[in-house]
C-alpha cells in the first residue's frame, strides 16, 4: 500500500536576530539538534525559548514537528494546532497540513483497537488535506494525502461493515440448537399473527360487506313499504273524497226531491189521494155552504128587534 508523505520540515528562524526574537539562541540550536535526530535534545531547547516567548508560533512549530518525529502524535497534533492559532501566515498551510498529517498517524494507530475511531481521526485528516490544498493548489503532498486517506477511509469503512457482517454470522452459529428452535417457532409464531391478521382483516371486510349489504336491503324495505303506506293513505283519501262525493250527491238530489209535490198515489179502488182529498175538500165546501144558506133562512123568519138603546 502506498505510504503517507510526511514532509514535516523545519521553519527556519536563523534570518531573524537574538536582539529582535527572545529565544532566538535556543531555537537555532534546537534546530541543529532537530537536524541530527536529536529529538529530545531539541524539545527541551524549544521549551525553553517558549518559556522567554509563549506567543513564539515558530517555535511551537518546530517544538510540535520534534513531538512528531518521536511518534507523539496527539501532542504533535496539539502543538500545530496551537502554532496555527498564532495567526501567522508564513506558517498557517504548513500547520494544516502537518494537523492532517498528525491524524493521520493517530488513525493508524487505532485502526486495529478502535477502528471507528480510527476512521473519525482518518476523516478529520481528510479535512485538514483539503484545506491545505485550498490553501496551496501547488502543494502535491497534499493531494497525494488527500487521495490517500480518501481512499484509506473507503478501505476501513467496508472492512469494519464485512466485520460486523461476520460477527453477526457467526453469533447466529454459535448459538445452541434450543435457542435457534425457539427463534424459529417465534418466528412462525409471528407468521402464524401475521397470517390471522390476514385473516381477520379479509373476514371482518366480508363481515362490512355483509353488513352494507343488509343496510341497503333493509333501506330499500323501507324506501317500499314507504311506497306501500303512501299509495294506500292515497287510496284511502280518494275513498274518503269519492264517498264525500257521493253523499253530497245523494243529499243534493234528496233535498230536490224533498222540494217536489209528492207524486199522488193510486189507491187500489182507483182514485188517488190527491183525488180523494178534493173530493173531500169539495164535500167540505157544500156542507159549508149548506149551512150558511139555512143560517141565513133561519134569520129571515125571526121577528125584527128595534135597538132602542
Amino acid at each position: 500500500m502506498a505510504k503517507l508523505n510526511i514532509a514535516i520540515c523545519l521553519l527556519v528562524t536563523s534570518m531573524l536576530t537574538a536582539s529582535l526574537v527572545a529565544g532566538a539562541s535556543e531555537i537555532r540550536k534546537a534546530d541543529k539538534l532537530y537536524e541530527e535526530e536529536k529529538y529530545d535534545e531539541a524539545l527541551e531547547l524549544y521549551d525553553k525559548a517558549l518559556l522567554k516567548k509563549p506567543e513564539d508560533s515558530f517555535a511551537e512549530y518546530n517544538r510540535a514537528a520534534a513531538l512528531y518525529q518521536k511518534r507523539a502524535f496527539t501532542e504533535a497534533n496539539a502543538g500545530f494546532l496551537k502554532a496555527l492559532a498564532g495567526g501567522k501566515d508564513e506558517i498557517e498551510e504548513k500547520s494544516v497540513y502537518n494537523v492532517g498529517n498528525s491524524k493521520y498517524r493517530m488513525g493508524e494507530e487505532l485502526e486495529s483497537s478502535a477502528p471507528k475511531d480510527a476512521l473519525d481521526n482518518y476523516k478529520q485528516a481528510e479535512q485538514y488535506y483539503r484545506r491545505a490544498i485550498e490553501l496551496v493548489p501547488e502543494d502535491m503532498s497534499a493531494k497525494y494525502n488527500y487521495e490517500l486517506t480518501n481512499i484509506k477511509i473507503k478501505e476501513l469503512q467496508e472492512k469494519m461493515d464485512q466485520d460486523k457482517q461476520e460477527k453477526q454470522d457467526k453469533g447466529q452459529e454459535e448459538k445452541p440448537q434450543e435457542e435457534k428452535e425457539k427463534e424459529q417457532d417465534k418466528k412462525e409464531e409471528g407468521e402464524q399473527k401475521e397470517e390471522e391478521q390476514k385473516n381477520q382483516e379479509g373476514q371482518k371486510s366480508e363481515q362490512e360487506q355483509k353488513e352494507e349489504q343488509a343496510d341497503k336491503q333493509k333501506e330499500q324495505e323501507e324506501e317500499k313499504t314507504k311506497s306501500e303506506q303512501e299509495k294506500k293513505q292515497e287510496e284511502e283519501q280518494r275513498k274518503q273524497e269519492k264517498e264525500q262525493k257521493d253523499k253530497g250527491e245523494k243529499d243534493s238530489q234528496e233535498s230536490a226531491e224533498a222540494s217536489m209535490p209528492e207524486e199522488a198515489e193510486t189507491p187500489e179502488g182507483g182514485m188517488t189521494k190527491e183525488e180523494a182529498e178534493m173530493l173531500l175538500s169539495g164535500q167540505e165546501e157544500e156542507e159549508a155552504r149548506m149551512r150558511a144558506e139555512q143560517r141565513t133562512a133561519r134569520a129571515a123568519r125571526r121577528p125584527v128587534v128595534l135597538r132602542d138603546w
